[in-house]
């Protein structure tokens, strides 16, 4: 059922979006932000959540300590489309991960076009010819993070 919905979205997002962002080169941050990435405070004064290098995406950032879940992710590319969902598992609040994201996305030239936050937080972010839909959910004490990305249009 979750892989379903998370279809659903991506797909609704993909044909729904069609809102241009400028862009300073495809799939890479701004020089000048890469060593000043935002880490937002974790809950009730502990560490920041940091950067993970262990990325899927090269212009997705991943908090760092949260692990790829190979059997729930697909990644596609090639020189002229990637296309891809992939899914870490980590612990956190679902509301630092939301803050790291909402801070973190603009570094790598992405804008926030939408955010939806109740139980679970969806977030569409879009730049020149990709979106991207990043969703948190809680199941039990972890957090999973589902990124999916593909062609704007």
């Amino acid at each position: 059922m979750t892989r379903k919905l998370v279809f659903f979205l991506v797909v609704s997002v993909f044909a729904f979006t069609n809102t241009s962002c400028a862009a300073a080169g495809p799939f890479q941050a701004k020089e000048e932000n890469k060593s000043q990435l935002a880490s937002p405070k974790a809950e009730q004064g502990s560490k920041p959540v940091e950067l993970s290098a262990n990325l899927k995406f090269d212009d997705i950032p991943v908090p760092i300590n949260f692990n790829l879940d190979l059997k729930d992710s697909f990644v596609f590319k090639n020189g002229i489309v990637r296309v891809g969902v992939v899914k870490y598992v980590g612990k956190a609040g679902i509301s630092e991960i939301t803050e790291f994201y909402k801070k973190n996305m603009p570094s790598f030239n992405w804008s926030l076009v939408s955010s939806i936050e109740y139980y679970k937080s969806i977030m569409v972010f879009l730049k020149d010819t990709q979106s991207c839909v990043v969703i948190l959910e809680q199941d039990g004490g972890r957090l999973n993070c589902t990124i999916a990305s593909g062609p704007k249009n």
